[in-house]
């Protein structure tokens, strides 16, 4: 898919983001992950020129997938696609947290900035390369090639956001169960030198403003998990008491993603969210 889309019309506009983002732009995180998240940015577009063209934008990064018809997680309205493809495969098996699927979501409702040009190749190339072979790199296609990213700030205050969210879901446990790569993902930014002053003093406060409003602007019911001071979602609030509950998922069905088996330890974690509570009790709207 993001191959096909930077060889495409759409590059331009279109803004990869999200945990897979991390992985094979940013190179942060080392987990496996089935989604593709992208952020149109069209600004000027009638509600009508925003659904065409995430539609037809769709259908071009997805030539050579099969369409997953009715999928039950699937969402098309008009400034939002979920969709779900199958993909040749050659391996079967229990998949844990990830899907055998690959799952393509594409949102108009904000402006996905700040963004830069990177360049994304695949796990297989790295290993090649370092191995010495980058003559198979290049003879099965596997060099790497640019698009937009999101850049790391803005991705660590929407997983924030998620996290909030989760836990003011009725069924918190659950949700932030689903969520739990968050966890990972952040730890893992945390741990890199050019980073860290994210999760300490009021760094983040201005990205967190504006990802709450996108949420506000995206999620009719938003005002039920952003109306209430955010340093009082659980997850942070209580964080040890709640990593507890969650803790044995984190270390179970998630940690088979984990590809190099680096999998943050529960003190860590525990900071991690401290960290970010001590830095949201000075959120205000």
């Amino acid at each position: 898919m993001l191959k096909k889309l930077s060889y495409s019309d759409y590059k331009e506009r279109l803004i990869f983001k999200g945990g897979t983002a991390l992985s094979k732009a940013h190179k942060l995180i080392h987990r496996f992950s089935e989604d593709i998240d992208l952020a149109a940015h069209l600004p000027g577009f009638s509600g009508n020129q925003v659904k065409n063209y995430i539609r037809e934008a769709e259908a071009k990064i997805t030539e050579g997938l099969t369409y997953i018809p009715e999928h039950p997680g699937e969402s098309k309205h008009g400034s939002f696609r979920k969709t779900w493809f199958e993909y040749p495969r050659h391996v079967n098996g229990e998949f844990a947290q990830a899907s055998p699927l690959l799952l393509l979501e594409i949102n108009a409702f904000t402006t996905p900035e700040p963004y830069s040009l990177m360049p994304v190749y695949t796990l297989i190339a790295e290993s090649l390369n370092m191995m010495g072979r980058p003559d198979l790199v290049r003879e099965y296609g596997l060099t790497a090639f640019n698009i937009n990213v999101l850049n790391v700030e803005r991705t660590v205050a929407e997983k924030i956001m998620g996290l909030v969210r989760a836990s003011r879901e009725e069924n918190a446990e659950e949700q932030l169960k689903a969520k739990i790569r968050h966890i990972y993902d952040l730890c893992f930014i945390r741990r890199d030198a050019r980073y860290v002053d994210l999760f300490a003093g009021g760094t983040l406060l201005p990205m967190l403003k504006i990802v709450e409003e996108a949420d506000r602007q995206q999620f009719k019911q938003a005002g039920s998990w952003l109306d209430i001071p955010i340093h009082e979602a659980s997850i942070f609030y209580r964080a040890a008491s709640v990593w507890q509950k969650i803790r044995e998922e984190f270390h179970t069905r998630f940690a088979p993603l984990v590809y190099d088996n680096d999998i943050p330890e529960d003190d860590e974690v525990v900071s991690l969210l401290e960290a970010i509570h001590m830095q949201i009790k000075d959120y205000t709207r």
